[in-house]
């Protein structure tokens, strides 16, 4: 079986980017609670770009792959601690746990990889993260920018 590595920015998606936009758990709903609670500085506008971008790329996948991804990044408690010490798979397995028989659980080990693999080349294929400039902008640019 293949050793599934995780994708830092769904990680980060699923697991801080609240975090990273300024929102705690203190506030009764997350949400700041007026206008003048929130004063977003330049950290927090680059973190709401970035999960914008990442929101858009999973919005291009299925509804499956989508539900794989967030079952393996942002799993129950228990998936939590098994995917913390199996392996980002564990995340996904957890959900269908437990198994009737041994060829169940391979069976259930086998799909959810299969699921995990093509909604991870699905995303990375629909994720642009902002500020990289396309290879025929490059060239279209190149006679214009300076040696150097």
């Amino acid at each position: 079986m293949p050793q599934l590595k995780a994708l830092d920015i769904l990680d980060w998606y699923y697991n801080q980017s609240d975090a990273a936009l300024g929102f705690s758990a203190q506030s009764f709903d997350g949400m700041p609670q007026s206008d003048r609670d929130f004063h977003p500085g330049e950290e927090e506008m680059r973190a709401a770009s970035k999960q914008r971008s990442v929101r858009s790329a999973l919005a291009e996948l299925s509804p499956s792959l989508q539900r794989g991804i967030e079952a393996a990044y942002s799993p129950p408690r228990l998936a939590t601690q098994l995917r913390l010490k199996y392996g980002i798979l564990a995340g996904l397995v957890a959900h269908h746990w437990p198994p009737a028989d041994a060829k169940d659980l391979t069976r259930i080990v086998e799909t959810s990889t299969k699921i995990l693999v093509t909604a991870h080349q699905a995303f990375l294929l629909s994720y642009k993260p902002p500020g990289k400039v396309s290879s025929w902008l490059k060239r279209l640019q190149a006679p214009y920018s300076s040696p150097g």
